[in-house]
């Protein structure tokens, strides 16, 4: 399979996760969307992504509770069940260590904090297939990309 096919399983990876964030998610489940085996898809979302799918569930549920957090009074115990946490504790402890502030104190003072955003690679064209991907998470990359596409396409 080339690229493309590789892009599009990894999206309909995301896609997946981000509609059944709400529920337990089967790595097995998770690869049958793809089309891969399990350790296949695993590898490409990691590739891709530059996180473990469960890396990237952990952390879009964590987002999902510092809105709920921010939006809500309620308390941060019905915010981790909420968010498919199964503990008061696991859930401080994975709060602070993705935001570097405890729950409840999010929720009294509501920072601005960096939620996870997650990559869309729909909107990739087919002309840069041979490339390195665009990472927001590494902005770093961006630049040796536009500097292969220059040299690719022998822009001075």
């Amino acid at each position: 399979m080339g690229n493309w096919d590789k892009i599009q399983a990894v999206q309909s990876m995301q896609d997946y996760i981000v509609s059944h964030a709400e529920t337990e998610i089967d790595m097995n489940e998770l690869a049958a969307v793809s089309g891969y085996s399990r350790y296949h898809a695993i590898r490409l979302f990691k590739q891709y992504t530059g996180q473990t799918p469960s890396e990237y569930i952990r952390a879009l549920r964590l987002s999902q509770a510092a809105i709920q957090l921010r939006d809500t009074n309620g308390r941060v115990l019905e915010t981790a069940l909420d968010t498919s946490f199964e503990s008061h504790d696991g859930f401080t402890r994975a709060f602070s260590k993705q935001f570097g502030i405890g729950p409840a104190a999010y929720q009294k003072v509501k920072p601005p904090i960096s939620r996870l955003l997650p990559k869309q690679y729909k909107t990739i064209s087919r002309w840069n297939m041979g490339l390195p991907m665009l990472s927001t998470s590494r902005p770093g990359l961006i630049l040796g990309h536009l500097r292969q596409v220059a040299q690719k396409w022998r822009f001075p």
